[in-house]
């Protein structure tokens, strides 16, 4: 018996670790600067970095497309770090674009318009003018950026116990404590890029119906708001009890 309970006792740390680690005491939220979002176009400006660094020697059509890549890239990221793009959003969009994909396909069909001539005509145009130097200066410049969002996300949060709410603003030099008595949770997701990009979304603690804290860009902002429910559920339970 003692060992069964033991094994019990090993598979529930077990879940509780695979679950990402967080304490059922409590509950952290840490919110970051939409910059963090760009991270996508650091990777790929090391990787185009790399493939050209390596590839100096060879023609230019040896290395296809890099430049036109990291724009489309850019053009997103760019996009949803000064757009919101809710759910009804992001269907119009994809729709738009599915519609433009299917009309170039058809005029090409047609031979109204030649595609692959005017691919080729841009992908020489672009990679004529980025060359190792600049995706090695932007990878630079983003991991510089994405370092700093990453650091001020550590200084400044939320930590959800039990009993107490507990705000900390370490650049402030401000740490406050509220009831947990009270308090109301709201979740949502703003920008459907961004939640499948990080899984991240908003989430909104209201005291007291007076004070609120709106956290933005919160990663695995559900699982974050599942623990939130739990934690408040249980202490509601143990009240009661």
């Amino acid at each position: 018996m003692a060992e069964n309970e033991n094994t019990a006792m090993e598979d529930t740390k077990d879940e509780e670790a695979d679950d990402g680690g967080l304490d059922v005491e409590k509950v952290n939220l840490k919110s970051y600067s939409k910059i963090i979002l760009f991270y996508p176009l650091l990777v790929y400006s090391l990787i185009a970095m790399v493939i050209k660094v390596t590839g100096e020697g060879l023609p230019e059509p040896d290395r296809p497309g890099l430049a036109i890549i990291w724009i489309f890239i850019f053009f997103i990221n760019a996009s949803i770090v000064g757009f919101d793009f809710p759910a009804v959003k992001f269907f119009v969009l994809f729709l738009i674009i599915v519609i433009v994909i299917m009309a170039i396909i058809l005029l090409d069909n047609a031979g109204i318009i030649n595609f692959l001539a005017f691919w080729q005509g841009m992908r020489e145009f672009f990679d004529m003018s980025l060359d190792s130097r600049f995706y090695a200066w932007m990878s630079i410049a983003l991991g510089f950026l994405i370092g700093v969002a990453f650091l001020q996300g550590q200084l400044n949060y939320v930590v959800i116990e039990k009993n107490e709410l507990y705000v900390n603003k370490v650049v402030r030099g401000q740490a406050d404590r509220y009831p947990t008595s009270n308090l109301r949770v709201k979740m949502d997701l703003v920008d459907i890029f961004e939640f499948l990009t990080l899984g991240a979304g908003r989430i909104k603690l209201i005291v007291d119906g007076e004070d609120s804290f709106d956290l933005k860009t919160i990663p695995l902002v559900k699982k974050k708001k599942r623990h939130i429910d739990e934690l408040l559920s249980a202490t509601l339970i143990e009240k009661e009890e």
